[in-house]
């Protein structure tokens, strides 16, 4: 058994990059995780969480640099 809990909301049509999220409105009241489920990242997710809640931010994003060949999309990052 896993010690959390996934959940899938169904979005019917595309709702954009993070259109979906309310679909999750009034039933999410802690931190959570959200996703593109188009890659996968190897990433430390118990440091990311730690890293948020010490911030004291409402929101973070972690990004993970990868070359596809084109550009679909692009994030400019700056470190604190």
């Amino acid at each position: 058994e896993i010690p959390y809990d996934i959940d899938f909301a169904d979005e019917g049509e595309p709702l954009g990059t993070a259109g979906g999220l309310k679909l999750l409105e009034g039933k999410i009241d802690s931190t959570f995780f959200l996703t593109n489920c188009d890659i996968l990242v190897d990433a430390d997710y118990q440091k990311i969480f730690q890293h948020h809640k010490q911030s004291g931010k409402v929101k973070s994003v972690n990004n993970s640099q990868y070359s596809y060949g084109e550009e679909y999309a692009h994030a400019d990052c700056h470190s604190e």
